[in-house]
């Protein structure tokens, strides 16, 4: 509750495909669409609570294990992540990366105290309105160009050969994302041969949110035919604060939806 009660949102898309003319919005796409996509992605700050008397972050109260734990309950998230860095060249991101030193524990010296290489996998993904035939914006599987993730992997090889794990494209200890284009302003034409340089973010994923799918109607044992909806289910379940060992009462009575949730979120 603490954590939520100090909490700030903002988008991080901001896109008004009107405003420039070089951004043309596919006509089969309504403008309330557009609404929906900025608010896919968005910025949480815990400043509020997070911050001492004087000013000094305190990591005792706001922690990644918090953030993970309260993500991992939250049927509306898909993912939660750290920012490491941003910029509008990749030599930025891997210094300001090196300097945060939130990749230590993929690093030679902790690899050798813990004797357990971590492996890792690093997807690319550009959600800008930058008129570009060949990577469109909408539509499933278009945020991701195969090509322009290898050119952007070979730019961070000073900060990925400090890696001592292996690749595992499945199943990785460590998801690492690069996000181009998220601020719609933050765009320059002045890059090589004026190639259009977006706004570059690091981050590292903390946590997935919880995995509604596995409760699905259809596959519980007792089916009824007015089902409570998972994402229904998980957000009674919070608001009702449901903690370790508490005791839960399901009063509808039917396919489980109440008490499945509630395990998922504390199997005591």
């Amino acid at each position: 509750q603490q954590l939520m009660d100090g909490a700030t949102f903002a988008n991080a898309f901001s896109f008004d495909p009107y405003k420039k003319h070089k951004a043309k919005l596919p006509a089969s796409v309504p403008l309330h669409q557009v609404d929906m996509y900025n608010e896919t992605l968005q910025y949480v700050s815990f400043g509020n609570i997070a911050k001492k008397s004087h000013g000094v972050l305190d990591e005792a109260l706001i922690s990644q294990d918090l953030v993970a734990k309260a993500s991992a309950r939250c049927s509306l998230i898909h993912s939660s992540y750290l920012v490491v860095a941003e910029g509008m060249e990749y030599s930025d991101l891997v210094d300001q990366a090196l300097r945060s030193k939130a990749f230590d524990d993929m690093s030679e010296s902790e690899t050798v105290a813990h004797q357990n290489s971590k492996t890792w996998r690093i997807r690319r993904h550009e959600y800008s309105f930058v008129n570009d035939e060949n990577n469109p914006r909408f539509g499933k599987g278009t945020t991701r160009s195969v090509k322009k993730e290898k050119s952007a992997l070979q730019q961070l090889e000073p900060l990925l050969i400090s890696f001592k794990g292996k690749v595992d494209l499945k199943n990785p200890d460590c998801n690492i994302y690069l996000l181009e284009g998220i601020c719609d302003n933050c765009v320059t034409d002045s890059g090589p041969k004026g190639i259009t340089e977006l706004l570059k973010i690091l981050a590292r994923k903390i946590s997935s949110g919880a995995k509604v799918s596995v409760m699905a109607p259809k596959t519980r044992i007792c089916i009824t035919n007015t089902p409570l909806e998972p994402i229904a289910a998980f957000i009674l379940c919070n608001l009702a604060s449901i903690r370790e060992n508490d005791k839960v009462l399901d009063p509808f009575a039917g396919s489980a939806s109440v008490l499945l949730a509630a395990s998922m979120i504390s199997n005591s």
